[in-house]
């Protein structure tokens, strides 16, 4: 099995979307992410699990370019991310 990339998550929000990064500071629902990129949407995995497990099909998926830092508030999941690069 793969192992986690330090801090690298995997977040979904209520409200924001599914983010990638790294993982700075969590407080209850609220995370701040480090260089962080926007999951618009994804081919080559049906759920955020299998994303943090294997990756994604870049050619059919829609990701930003990253930024520096976000807080995102509302998180409903945080997973690690093992199969998506650093």
């Amino acid at each position: 099995m793969k192992k986690a990339k330090p801090g690298r998550v995997i977040v979904r929000t209520y409200s924001a979307g599914v983010h990638y990064g790294t993982l700075v500071k969590r407080v209850g629902k609220e995370v701040e992410l480090a260089d962080a990129r926007r999951i618009w949407y994804w081919r080559g995995a049906n759920t955020l699990h299998e994303i943090s497990l294997t990756g994604l099909d870049h050619k059919g998926s829609k990701v930003s370019k990253p930024v520096e830092s976000i807080t995102l508030t509302e998180a409903r999941i945080a997973a690690p991310a093992i199969g998506l690069p650093p």
